[in-house]
């Protein structure tokens, strides 16, 4: 089996994850959402981008083994559902959704879970999925990260659109699919929309994070269903977007696995 193969946890027999388990490695949860990204991008992008992370920092830690499970693939949409093909899940059902995953591959026993986000509607939730483990007598404990914020300061100097362009389906997610599935972008589509900062509180795009939560609306927000400047977008600009969220992952990974055993 190639390695790209046996990091993947469904390409796994019970056995060799048993001994993964025995062995210490660490299980990685993708996690993303299908909802619309404008005209030219799939429904699928988040959890695209979520899944390519893990699979590449897996692929490049040779130490200590890593499996990724499958992703879960819906999340917290509710602002894209004026658009057509978004499939959104109530906060309740992905939180549960979360935790029974997390709880299964602990029994199993995995001791190093990241929870690994590709969605913003998301971020939040994942980390109250993290903290929903620990209730109750049988404590799970997991880490729970977003890939993009885990790179601001990187995106900020790969981004050539004003700020309000690395927001929904801009520059930043359009790259990343370009560099990852190009045949599923349609360029001739993508329209320009950058995200309106409505306030000096509250968030612009993925390079500068609000301090004031403000749920949004597409429909509200956008006319095309962009937040952002898909067409100064490159596979280019991909590649180094994805690098940088590997190297990331991978130097917390590296640290995480070497937490004391209380942490677990």
């Amino acid at each position: 089996m190639e390695r790209g193969e046996s990091i993947l946890w469904q390409n796994l027999s019970s056995p060799e994850l048993g001994e993964l388990a025995r062995m210490g490695a660490v299980a990685i949860v993708p996690v993303g959402a299908i909802e619309q990204h404008g005209p030219h991008l799939p429904v699928g992008v988040d959890t695209i981008a979520a899944s390519e992370v893990a699979r590449r920092a897996a692929e490049e830690i040779e130490e200590f083994p890593v499996v990724v499970t499958p992703p879960v693939w819906w999340g917290v949409s509710p602002h894209h559902m004026g658009f057509a093909g978004t499939i959104n899940l109530s906060t309740d059902t992905l939180i549960a959704l979360l935790t029974d995953i997390c709880r299964s591959v602990s029994k199993h026993g995995f001791e190093r879970i990241l929870i690994l986000n590709g969605h913003g509607g998301n971020a939040g939730l994942v980390e109250v999925a993290a903290q929903r483990l620990t209730e109750g007598p049988e404590k799970v404990w997991v880490a729970a990260a977003t890939y993009f914020r885990m790179i601001s300061e990187e995106l900020d100097a790969i981004g050539e659109s004003e700020l309000g362009g690395m927001s929904h389906a801009g520059e930043m997610e359009t790259s990343v699919v370009l560099a990852v599935q190009p045949s599923l972008v349609r360029m001739d589509r993508a329209v320009d929309e950058p995200r309106r900062r409505l306030t000096s509180f509250t968030k612009a795009d993925a390079r500068l994070g609000g301090t004031v939560y403000y749920p949004l609306d597409l429909r509200r927000d956008s006319r095309s269903g962009v937040l952002g400047v898909p067409g100064v977008a490159s596979a280019e600009k991909g590649e180094r977007i994805l690098q940088a969220a590997v190297d990331k992952l991978v130097a917390f990974l590296r640290e995480y696995r070497e937490l004391p055993s209380e942490y677990a």
